[in-house]
């Protein structure tokens, strides 16, 4: 039995491979702590997982949802100074076998640097769309990470993803997917996509079983950093056409619903693989949805807007790895593998891409 230490926060879908992996590690017989801020205990504690909140980080979570969350993350998540004494706090006289830290908490991950412990950082994203050198977020972040990094006596990074660098890069989604793809770092692990346990109740489709109309799945963000309201409202209004049945999961927003047009369902959170099916994931599975056509695969309708991914419409992509929990992980591009303990979890050796 190996002892695991997840460092995550709450945000949207970075949690979600959190909640596989560590699900996949417990069912197999492993040791699973999690740690982050109060507002995640009862989640994960409700997975039956030990929680411990981070000491000093915890007190700059808000009580309440402030009305620009950006400085907010940046101050209590991704360059925390707290995180350089929590992190050291964490493993000190307790014996974890490898941390496994978000890849947003960049001093955490400084910490980690200074522990001895094991760590990967998990790239719950394509990297080079989350955070691509000289982008969004190097802009926002990286003089405040460089200047906790300085506190800590490490070295200053020229770009954010420099950060994941001193470990291996555990990236639940896929090449095809990166728009940086063909530049990333060796060290960037490409495992797949990782989906979290079956939340109840499931969902039951509103349609008639004889409804063959395609399937089309709209979803947006569960964190609350910006307020998407309006733009569920206008995704909802463009595809309300009749032709398609229309699923749109929208988070914590609350939108209006539309009685005229029956053919749109609005639900906070579904599963996707209750909708889509996971059986033979491919890259239309993401998060903005596919088309079904009589459970039949059909061509692509949108990307993973989630990650910034691009497919031709009519275009098929090769296959996803199988990556998801419970099946095969194997070795991946650009020269790198994938720690021991995730093909572990996941029982197998397919290269990236076959299968």
């Amino acid at each position: 039995m190996a002892r695991f230490l997840f460092v995550s926060w709450g945000g949207a879908g970075n949690q979600t491979p959190v909640f596989g992996l560590a699900a996949a590690l417990a069912a197999r017989g492993h040791d699973v702590t999690v740690a982050g801020y109060p507002e995640q205990r009862d989640r994960f504690e409700s997975l039956g997982f030990e929680f411990r909140a981070l000491p000093r980080a915890q007190h700059a979570w808000p009580a309440t949802p402030p009305e620009d969350w950006m400085p907010v993350l940046v101050d209590a998540v991704w360059a925390c100074p707290a995180h350089l004494e929590d992190i050291p706090g964490l493993v000190a006289g307790k014996r974890y076998d490898l941390l496994v830290i978000d890849c947003l908490m960049f001093a955490a991950l400084a910490a980690a640097e200074t522990t001895g412990v094991p760590a990967v950082a998990l790239v719950h994203s394509a990297p080079g769309a989350l955070a691509p050198p000289g982008g969004g977020l190097d802009q926002l972040v990286l003089p405040r990470v460089n200047a906790v990094r300085a506190r800590a006596g490490l070295t200053p990074l020229s770009a954010l993803w420099d950060a994941w660098r001193p470990f291996t890069a555990l990236v639940t989604s896929v090449p095809d997917l990166d728009p940086c793809n063909g530049g990333l770092p060796d060290a960037f692990a490409f495992m797949g996509p990782v989906f979290e346990p079956p939340r109840e109740p499931r969902w039951t489709s509103p349609w008639a079983a004889g409804d063959h109309r395609p399937l089309v799945v709209a979803s947006f963000s569960t964190g609350q950093a910006w307020d998407q309201s309006s733009r569920i409202r206008r995704t909802r209004d463009a595809l309300a056409d009749g032709r398609h049945r229309v699923l749109i999961t929208t988070g914590p927003f609350a939108v209006d619903p539309m009685p005229d047009r029956p053919g749109v369902s609005m639900a906070p959170f579904v599963p996707h693989h209750a909708v889509l099916g996971v059986r033979r994931s491919r890259a239309e599975n993401t998060t903005a949805g596919g088309e079904h056509d009589r459970g039949r695969r059909t061509r692509p309708w949108a990307a993973n807007s989630t990650v910034g991914g691009e497919l031709d419409r009519g275009r098929r992509t090769r296959p996803w790895a199988a990556g998801r929990v419970g099946r095969r992980v194997g070795d991946v591009p650009f020269g790198g593998r994938l720690p021991p303990w995730t093909r572990a979890v996941s029982g197998g050796g397919d290269r990236q891409g076959e299968g």
